[in-house]
């Protein structure tokens, strides 16, 4: 799996083997970042970061700061790696935790949170009342979840096969 654009663009990022992990594609990646745009100056939460695939591409693009939560050890030490492998350990902050713990213990605000969950294990009408109160006005939550064909209120949905990213913005 390799960056897709921006300062890092090109560069590959190690992704560890460990069930539930699956990264999500360079071609939804794409995608999901040109809607998002820009990000300069951003503050960042990656959510069950995995291999920090969310999180980096938007420092490449040029986000401040990221904060990946991941609760495996074995997938944590692959996103150490990238994220010294690429010198970004200034503008970041690994934290080894379950998400919720995170969440309910978390005071720092973020203007983009990402979750990309393993599927099946977390709704996002759940996630979402969790995780609002961490964003600043006019924040976006975006989460990656299985493909449901489910109506949310306020929500943006992009479907890609079997993959379907959530994006909901704070007013």
């Amino acid at each position: 799996m390799r960056i897709i654009s921006g300062i890092y663009k090109n560069r590959k990022l190690f992704t560890a083997l460990s069930k539930g992990l699956r990264p999500t594609s360079s071609s939804v990646r794409k995608s999901i970042f040109q809607i998002l745009e820009p990000f300069s100056k951003l503050k960042v939460l990656d959510l069950y970061a995995g291999s920090g695939s969310l999180g980096i591409e938007a420092l490449s693009r040029g986000a401040d700061h990221v904060t990946f939560v991941e609760k495996s050890a074995k997938v944590m030490n692959s996103l150490l790696k990238n994220i010294n492998n690429l010198k970004l350990a200034d503008q970041s902050l690994l934290i080894k935790e379950n998400v919720d713990n995170y969440i309910k213990k978390c005071d720092f605000k973020y203007d983009v949170i990402f979750a990309d969950p393993p599927y099946g294990t977390v709704d996002f009408d759940i996630l979402l009342p969790k995780v609002s109160n961490l964003l600043n006005n006019d924040g976006i939550f975006c989460m990656e979840k299985e493909y449901e064909k489910k109506n949310f209120s306020n929500v943006r949905i992009k479907n890609y096969g079997k993959t379907q990213f959530l994006i909901w913005k704070k007013k």
